[in-house]
Formats: structure tokens, sequence, C-alpha cells
């Protein structure tokens, strides 16, 4: 199945690419929709963002997308943003635009702020490791990683590019399917890969220029 998400339009699940869903877009619509993530381990659970005017929401589903329900809060002053979901689908970590990280570990019913982490960073789970996030500063060409479910984050990474605040939708941190630990970032310049969590971080040789990264089967 192709789960999406949109400005305006919401969503959808296309079981077939070839014909609409018969069940027209995701429930509720409510507005435009800004991120959606699925839990590695447990793909049935999904989690998405919907901006409905001045208000954002986030949903859930336990049956891979076919049915959403509202969580029943939002971290405080939410606004669009990237969520992300760990490994096992335990833990909810939602990034709001211009905002700090927060986490949940109760479905979204209550939320609490990650600690040691700048605000405007967006949040990636580990596809492996049940417990492991990472957030990737392009401005400062830094890497944050967590280990206790984005309770709190700790630099690891120094090396890298750093990018004009212009670019820094160049800048993207992709954690690869089923490897624990096992990263690439896109820089606008360099591609660099870890295989221990960030602690050494190397370029890919062969390549000038990245700004985007994903991974096939």
């Amino acid at each position: 199945s192709l789960l999406s998400v949109m400005g305006d339009l919401g969503g959808f699940r296309h079981d077939d690419i070839k014909s609409s869903p018969l069940g027209g877009k995701f429930k509720p619509e409510l507005g435009s929709n800004n991120s959606i993530a699925f839990a590695y381990k447990k793909p049935h659970l999904m989690i998405r963002t919907i901006e409905q005017g001045k208000t954002t929401h986030g949903a859930f589903s336990n049956d891979g997308g076919i049915t959403w329900s509202l969580f029943h809060s939002e971290p405080e002053g939410a606004r669009g943003g990237q969520v992300a979901l760990s490994a096992n689908g335990s833990t909810i970590v939602w990034a709001p635009d211009a905002s700090y990280i927060f986490f949940s570990s109760d479905n979204g019913n209550t939320w609490q702020p990650s600690k040691n982490v700048r605000a405007g960073l967006k949040p990636i789970a580990d596809t492996y490791k049940n417990n492991v996030f990472y957030a990737y500063d392009a401005e400062q060409g830094e890497i944050y990683f967590s280990k206790n479910e984005a309770r709190s984050f700790e630099r690891i990474n120094h090396k890298l590019p750093s990018l004009p605040k212009w670019k820094l939708q160049d800048g993207n941190l992709r954690a690869v399917p089923e490897r624990a630990g096992h990263f690439f970032v896109t820089t606008g310049a360099g591609l660099y890969r870890s295989k221990d969590y960030g602690k050494s971080v190397t370029l890919v040789n062969g390549v000038n220029e990245s700004y985007l990264i994903a991974f096939g089967k």
C-alpha cells in the first residue's frame, strides 16, 4: 500500500496505485496534512499531523491507515511540523514548526519536551532500536542522538557542512530500514553515512551534491 499526505487535500491510502481509493481521503479530513510516519517493526501503527485553520491535530492508526483517531492532546502551541514513531510504536515524537521536540509515551494523551536539543530540528526514528531517535541540525552541521526514547538528546558530531537558512531543506537525515544505528545525511554538498549511531560519520565517495535520499526494497 502507498500512504501519502499533502496540503489542502489531506491524505490517501492507495492499495492499488492505478485506481482511486475506494474509501476516499483519510478520515477525519479536517485540513492539510503535514507529516506521516509508521513503526518499522509494526507497520500497521501510523501517525500523522493535520493543520486546520489556526489549529493543528495529530492522529494515530492501528490498522495501516484505514481508520484514524485523533490524539487527545497536542504539544503546547503545536503548528504543523514533523512526527516520528519509534520502531515498536511505543513512542511518538513531534516537532511542531519553529518549536522544540516533544515526545509522548501514551499515544498522544500527554506530551513532554525533549531536553538538550534546540528548536527547529526534525526528529527521525531509528528503524530497529526502539529507544533511539536522531535530529540533524543542518544549520550548525551537527547530529543529535537520543537513546532514551527522545527524553533527552546529545550532540555527537560536529564535522558536517553547515547550510545557510535558505538552504536548510537540503539537509536531511534518513535511517536505513532494519539496520540499527545506520543512517545517511544529505548536506547539499557531500553525502555522509554512519553505521554506529553517529559515533563516526564518513563521506560517501563519488557524490558531489546531495539533497534527499530514500531506500528501495
